[in-house]
């Protein structure tokens, strides 16, 4: 019997501090390193989808279309942002957008618009646009000519 109380004991006191027993107290810095990967998201909340030239815009050689575009943008990205434009046809001769933040020459190749980190994790863009318009072009109703992507700045 007295064994049993002796070994009961042991097993007690073996369960409640055996942890601590075992345990060695060794301890070392970690440091860990996290890569956020950029997302985005955007929203187009107006686009324009015709144009309307007048004589008067041909005589001047180039029409101005303000705020016809508007994108919502959220992103996570500190290195900003590109905006990239392609020309759907022939029409116009040549285009200038313009924002807030820049503008750019649309041509037929390299036609990345950077807009500069923004604090705000959202926010709106408009875009304005001045077509020049060639000698042969006619008053008229024409499709809206430029078509864009938004990307991260990695």
């Amino acid at each position: 019997m007295r064994t049993l109380f002796i070994a009961l004991s042991l097993l007690f006191l073996l369960l409640i501090y055996g942890p601590e027993i075992f345990a060695e107290n060794n301890s070392a810095p970690l440091t860990a390193r996290v890569t956020v990967l950029p997302t985005l998201k955007y929203e187009t909340i107006h686009q324009e989808d015709h144009i309307v030239v007048t004589n008067e815009d041909i005589n001047r050689g180039y029409i101005d279309i303000n705020n016809a575009i508007t994108i919502k943008i959220k992103t996570n990205s500190n290195s900003g942002l590109f905006i990239t434009f392609f020309t759907n046809n022939d029409f116009p001769q040549g285009a200038i957008v313009s924002t807030n933040t820049g503008s750019l020459k649309i041509q037929d190749s390299n036609n990345e618009l950077y807009i500069p980190y923004n604090e705000a994790k959202s926010f709106t863009k408009d875009l304005s646009f001045r077509f020049y318009l060639s000698s042969n072009t006619t008053p008229g109703y024409y499709d809206w000519p430029v078509s864009f992507m938004v990307s991260s700045a990695y």
